[in-house]
């Protein structure tokens, strides 16, 4: 038991040792199915730079402010889907993004849309970001950036 209570102040400390989490949370700030933008991602360093489809938001100097596109699509029903957080590799950042095609039987609108959706994460602009592309659209052009 003493031994226990001698240990304890040494585990509270290992635990509270400020270790960065590998995970960084992902805040959506607005979607649109109308970007006109090709398949890419984008920091975003002024307001000038989004889209006109986008809510035109404030660009702070102390978080990263992106625009990930998916490209023209023949349809509607395509969209972005994000993580609830990206995660931290050594000295760089890396999120993974799935976009996803509608089924080949789902009613869809009959318009063509590129899909787009603006995002903040709490890193500074200078950090390295890998944003890497998967899932079914992914699949049909074959990218992945960095």
């Amino acid at each position: 038991m003493s031994r226990l209570l001698l240990a304890l102040p040494l585990l509270l400390a290992m635990a509270c040792s400020g270790t960065p989490s590998r995970d960084i949370p992902i805040t959506v700030l607005g979607r649109s199915d109308h970007c006109g933008l090709d398949l890419s991602w984008q920091r975003i360093e002024s307001a000038s730079e989004l889209p006109q489809a986008l809510p035109q938001v404030g660009i702070p100097d102390d978080s990263t402010t992106l625009v990930i596109s998916m490209g023209t699509q023949p349809t509607g029903g395509f969209r972005i889907v994000l993580p609830e957080s990206a995660t931290r590799e050594g000295e760089d950042v890396r999120l993974d993004v799935r976009l996803e095609a509608p089924e080949a039987d789902a009613m869809v609108t009959q318009a063509l849309t590129s899909p787009c959706v603006l995002i903040r994460l709490p890193i500074t602009p200078a950090t390295p970001l890998g944003v890497h592309f998967s899932g079914t659209a992914a699949e049909m052009r074959g990218r992945n950036t960095r």
